[in-house]
């Protein structure tokens, strides 16, 4: 198996996940804003000074299978937001949402791809998707668009992935263009983090809420950033409106609505690292709690910290396996600053 790391240079390399040997290294068009792994290949999504691309390689050999051009005619800026990776051998398939910001604008494509590099469907609005999930059975695909400016005015829409008819649509209701910032599946239901309103919700098959949570507070209102979904629970990242790089929460709700755990977030977490009921928040920041990689297991809320040196930059869990970045800072002169990356591998800690 391999560790795919992105870095910031625009170059991806896989490393062996047991010995961390570098099997190889490429350079991809430009600045990486996701990267999948799917099957045999690693999906990268790039975006710059108004180009953007798709592009597959090899994990054997680092080659690349195909790439695929989404830059808009116009040279608008452009930000391909989230690259989704189906393993479903029925379906076997991937999605990309790029959205398009420039004189004012806002516009957004979602794109379904076969294995080989083909555009499948396509979906476009005059709004800006930043979210996509996509269910087990890979029969549909999620989308959720945080800046609804123009003619379209749903936070959440719903499509069939076969070819990328429209299932159903939701929104918060709010006014202003903002709307959905994350949303999850789990089975049919939707958990949905509404930037629109502050509220967590949990949507049934067709759009009906089964419950909504506000996530203000006595000490300030708050929004919801990122989300998670699995066995009939849910999670959520919370920040503070008026300081939004600092004091982020996660706030666990069970199927009913009512609430199962709440935690630190130790600083801002910029979305979460899950395999099943193990959660890995991924921090962003320098304070010296966030130097830990922390798990939690989303039924109780019980957690654990290995800590580290330096901080967390990245994390992903996967097939009994967690792979982190670490980041170590130091000062050559007391004002320069250099950083060091170093990639950890090891096993999942056991559930409770």
């Amino acid at each position: 198996m391999f560790v795919v790391v992105a870095r910031r240079d625009g170059t991806v390399t896989a490393f062996e996940d047991d010995s961390l040997e570098s099997r190889w290294t490429t350079a991809t068009s430009g600045r990486i804003h996701e990267l999948a792994v799917c099957g045999d290949v690693a999906v990268v999504a790039t975006g710059c000074e108004g180009t953007a691309t798709v592009a597959a390689y090899a994990l054997e050999d680092g080659r690349r299978r195909w790439q695929y051009d989404v830059s808009p005619p116009d040279g608008d800026d452009v930000g391909a937001s989230r690259v989704v990776a189906l393993e479903d051998g029925a379906t076997d398939r991937l999605y990309a949402a790029v959205r398009r910001v420039g004189d004012g604008r806002r516009s957004g494509t979602v794109l379904a791809f076969d294995r080989d590099g083909r555009v499948r469907w396509r979906y476009g609005t005059d709004a800006s998707p930043v979210a996509l999930a996509a269910t087990e059975r890979g029969d549909r695909l999620a989308v959720g668009y945080d800046r609804c400016p123009g003619a379209h005015d749903n936070g959440l829409v719903v499509l069939e992935t076969d070819a990328g008819e429209l299932a159903w649509t939701w929104d918060p209701g709010t006014a202003g263009d903002r709307r959905v910032s994350d949303v999850a599946f789990d089975g049919d239901t939707v958990a949905v983090a509404s930037c629109g309103d502050g509220c967590g919700y949990l949507l049934t098959d067709g759009g009906a809420e089964r419950w909504r949570v506000p996530f203000g507070t006595e000490d300030g209102a708050r929004a919801p950033t990122h989300a998670y979904a699995h066995d009939g629970r849910a999670v959520f990242a919370v920040e503070p409106i008026e300081h939004r790089d600092t004091d982020h929460r996660i706030v666990a709700v069970d199927g009913d609505g009512g609430a199962l755990w709440t935690a630190s977030g130790r600083g801002r977490i910029d979305g979460f690292a899950t395999n099943g009921d193990v959660l890995v928040p991924r921090p962003v920041g320098a304070d010296v709690d966030t130097h830990a990689v922390r798990r939690f297991v989303l039924e109780t809320g019980s957690a654990e910290d290995v800590r580290l040196d330096g901080t967390v930059t990245a994390a992903t869990v996967g097939e009994g396996t967690i792979a982190v970045i670490e980041r170590r800072r130091s000062f050559s002169d007391g004002e320069t600053t250099r950083a060091e990356d170093t990639l950890l591998v090891g096993a999942v800690m056991q559930q409770d």
